[in-house]
């Protein structure tokens, strides 16, 4: 009979062999559309300034456009957040102060910051 000292010890072994959480990739873009969408920041696309829900939207537009070509979290950062389809115009973001960076090393950034999170 399998004592409950036993099953504690399986179970914690269990517990420090399985890694940390792990979001699937689809997860991961979910949780920069949140980012995308919380941010208040402006969003500038093809000249033209949006809210960050205007921008949450307009991504999760294109992401429904894209369909299976998008497989991980890098590839919506690549092919589908950081420029325009039509022109080619990188997107951009506009902080407060006035700075800009380019959207796409924005989510960059917030993708590593996810990933260091579920390690």
């Amino acid at each position: 009979m399998i004592n409950f000292k036993t099953i504690l010890t399986v179970s914690f072994i269990l517990m420090v062999s399985i890694p940390a959480l792990s979001l699937s990739e689809g997860k991961k873009i979910q949780v920069l559309l949140n980012r995308i969408g919380k941010s208040q920041y402006v969003f500038i696309r093809n000249g033209k300034e949006y809210s960050s829900i205007q921008a949450r939207e307009h991504l999760e537009y294109k992401l429904s456009r894209a369909g299976s070509r998008i497989k991980t979290a890098m590839d919506f950062i690549e092919h589908v957040a950081s420029r325009s389809y039509l022109t080619g115009i990188s997107y951009y973001i506009k902080y407060p102060d006035g700075e800009k960076i380019k959207t796409g090393d924005w989510l960059k950034n917030q993708l590593d910051q996810i990933e260091k999170q579920i390690e």
